[in-house]
């Protein structure tokens, strides 16, 4: 009877892949960036502490509060003074 090994010597094959499913349940993979950080899209609800970031675009949404940082650019918004 030959020695087949039970283990894998490769560890790159022993990397684990995650996945989830859209609204069809078809299987996707989580998506990341070149550092393979992973990347979210929030689609509703709220975040309320981000740091560490230098460049945001917001698309819709209201913002509350900014702590030392600058706006360039305010197009079709309502700014309340507080």
């Amino acid at each position: 009877m030959p020695n087949f090994t039970t283990f894998n010597t490769n560890p790159d094959n022993l990397r684990t892949l995650i996945f989830g499913q859209d609204s069809t349940g078809t299987a996707q993979p989580v998506r990341t960036d070149t550092s393979g950080n992973v990347v979210g899209i929030i689609l509703d609800g709220t975040i309320s502490n981000i740091s560490g970031l230098t460049t945001v675009t917001i698309n819709a949404g209201t913002i509350t509060n900014i702590l030392n940082g600058t706006i360039t650019s305010v197009l079709g918004a309502t700014i309340t003074a507080g």
